[in-house]
């Protein structure tokens, strides 16, 4: 690895860290925060249950209609998930 001559201050590499900080908490929502904003409050107070185990998202749905609808959206909210935690590969609705 070369070294590159250009030298920076340390505000600017501490600031460069900072952001970085930032940009890798957003990987680390709990699983009921992650749905909540993906989904929002109304369709998280539909959630009984939400759990990550092997890098799949599960999430059980009280009703059974608004269920038959996330199933068919799985593909659209899938993408929003992964936009916030790259480590969810599924989800599967309950």
């Amino acid at each position: 690895m070369k070294r590159s001559s250009k030298t920076k201050k340390i505000s600017e590499l501490l600031s460069d860290f900072l952001q970085n900080k930032k940009s890798d908490n957003r990987e680390v929502l709990s699983p009921l925060k992650l749905w909540q904003e993906i989904m929002g409050v109304h369709i998280k107070s539909e959630t009984k249950n939400i759990y990550i185990d092997k890098q799949v998202l599960y999430i059980n749905i009280k009703n059974p209609y608004l269920k038959s609808d996330l199933i068919s959206q799985k593909g659209n909210i899938l993408k929003k998930i992964q936009t916030l935690n790259k480590n969810i590969i599924n989800v599967v609705f309950n």
